[in-house]
């Protein structure tokens, strides 16, 4: 389990970088709308191919539910369903507006650069200070080769830059991982089989590619706050046939970086990080491929590559030409990441349902056509059960406030100091929550959530909870349904209050208790884990 940790020095920074209006969003509605088109496009061209129906469009509230949670990273307010769903109006009518609105509101490069930060760091994740960086590199529009650049080399003379050593920092003093997770992340390949011999399941990968891209690092060294770069040193490796070798300086396409030639005696200075970084931007399809997919991934729970770090000729893209298509877009926008996002969820495919109903064969995974149910992460989870059960606040601002946001030119700041302090009480659960696999929690996180003393506060019914609002509803009946309006953010289904009523007429334990115990089994079960 990850520990998190708490910074503070960024507030004050963070609030005034995020209180100076709406996102500076590079794409529009009409940006949304294209990529939107050539996803649904290909996809419907490849369901043809093989002849699938894809699934019905989900339902308005399992939409409204499934967008918050990707672009804000918690479940909508009991307020802010009723207010977009209760005045029957479809929601696929207002679908772009609601993109729009929030990809433009303070919450989702609050949200998204915590996920980039997790996306980047792994299980190092959860420094305040990058993720602080990465979230105003999003707030004003800072695209993903930009950041790319200020991650590998800089600059980092200015205090807002200075947190993209992190991701260097961390990493200096460990050849092998710098290399590999690089690799990895940036690039969506897994050379680390390659070290000690040519990979043995994956042609494309020698040893020259791994010992290649370790060259690119080999100079660097530094930790705790300085990265620094030697102006020479080569790397050597015993190759598989025994003999001592000096590696090139290759990319993953076989593209040398050579050392300009000396003059007048002197070798000039060098920076093999910059070389990397040229070759990257400068070839694109394993750069732009790369966040793509990831991309993908997070919004529809698998990558159209499969691992997301198993990018190479024996493991194509599940639909023909799509990736392609968006990876060659996202490097013609600029490497713009609020239009690749936005296109995605503006999609019809975004809106697919979860649920197959018809007695064909359910079509696989990587076919796209029915949504796969996905567990949230554990940061979504956090934030989705403060909000359900009204320990954190998200609403709107007063009369006086937003008038005091107009007057101090600081729209979104009463937004931001909420999610800060969400966040800040997320920080108490995340060290005991863990990523679900193969759609089962751990042992320890259910032991917690079962049996810690912090759960049991988290449901009591304390003034201002959703739990204290249950106890004083007028019978049992109303008690349920209000539970299921307020967690699972729609309206009760058929049978459910008639079950919940009777389980909380047979109850022994008074009814604060009773509804605790309540909320409880709602916050654990797995329609609330799970994204539909």
């Amino acid at each position: 389990m990850r520990q998190r940790t708490n910074s503070f020095a960024m507030v004050s920074f963070v609030l005034t970088a995020f209180a100076c209006g709406a996102l500076q969003l590079l794409a529009g509605e009409s940006d949304f709308a294209k990529v939107a088109q050539e996803i649904d496009r290909r996809l419907a061209d490849h369901w043809q191919s093989k002849n699938i129906t894809p699934a019905k469009q989900a339902d308005d509230a399992t939409l409204l539910k499934r967008l918050t949670l990707d672009l804000t990273g918690r479940i909508p307010t009991r307020t802010e369903w009723e207010v977009r769903l209760q005045d029957g109006k479809p929601l696929v009518d207002r679908w772009p507006a609601l993109v729009q609105e929030l990809m433009t509101g303070p919450e989702f490069p609050l949200h998204y650069g915590a996920v980039l930060e997790e996306m980047l760091q792994g299980s190092a994740a959860g420094n305040a200070d990058f993720t602080d960086y990465l979230r105003t590199s999003l707030r004003s529009g800072k695209r993903w080769d930009a950041i790319f650049r200020e991650l590998m080399i800089g600059p980092w003379d200015v205090a807002e830059r200075k947190p993209a050593t992190k991701f260097l920092e961390i990493r200096a003093k460990d050849l092998d991982r710098l290399t590999t997770d690089t690799t990895r992340v940036f690039f969506g390949v897994d050379v680390s089989c390659a070290r000690c011999h040519d990979h043995p399941l994956v042609a494309d990968w020698k040893q020259d590619h791994y010992y290649g891209m370790a060259s690119f690092f080999n100079r660097t060294s530094g930790g705790k706050g300085s990265i620094s770069e030697k102006t020479e040193g080569d790397v050597t490796f015993k190759g598989s046939d025994g003999s001592q070798q000096t590696a090139r300086v290759m990319f993953l396409s076989g593209s040398l970086a050579a050392d300009p030639p000396a003059l007048d005696g002197k070798k000039p200075k060098v920076s093999r990080r910059e070389q990397l970084v040229t070759l990257a931007l400068t070839e694109q399809r394993f750069f732009s491929r790369s966040f793509v997919n990831r991309v993908w991934q997070q919004v529809f729970g698998r990558g159209l590559i499969d691992p997301v770090d198993q990018m190479h000729s024996a493991n194509p893209a599940s639909v023909p030409g799509l990736l392609e298509w968006l990876a060659d877009d996202f490097v013609n926008s600029g490497y713009d990441i609020q239009r690749l996002i936005g296109g995605l969820v503006s999609s019809r495919a975004y809106r697919l349902s979860s649920q197959w109903e018809t007695l064909s064969p359910v079509p696989d995974e990587s076919d796209f056509a029915v949504r796969r149910v996905s567990p949230l992460s554990p940061r979504q989870y956090a934030f989705s059960v403060l909000v359900a059960t009204g320990r954190a606040s998200f609403a709107e601002p007063s009369a006086l406030e937003q008038r005091a946001e107009k007057l101090a030119g600081s729209k979104g700041s009463h937004r931001v100091e909420q999610y800060l302090a969400a966040e800040q009480q997320a920080a108490a659960l995340l060290p005991h929550l863990d990523p679900v696999q193969d759609g089962l929690t751990s042992a320890a996180e259910a032991l917690y959530l079962s049996n810690n003393v912090a759960t049991q506060k988290v449901v009591a019914a304390d003034e201002g909870t959703v739990t204290s609002r249950l106890v004083v509803e007028k019978d049992n009946r109303a008690i349920a349904a209000a539970a299921i309006r307020a967690i699972y953010c729609r309206a009760p289904r058929s049978g459910e209050i008639d079950q919940l009523a009777a389980w909380l007429s047979q109850s022994n334990a008074g009814l604060p208790q009773t509804c605790e115990q309540l909320v409880w089994a709602l916050i654990t079960s797995a329609e609330f884990r799970f994204k539909h």
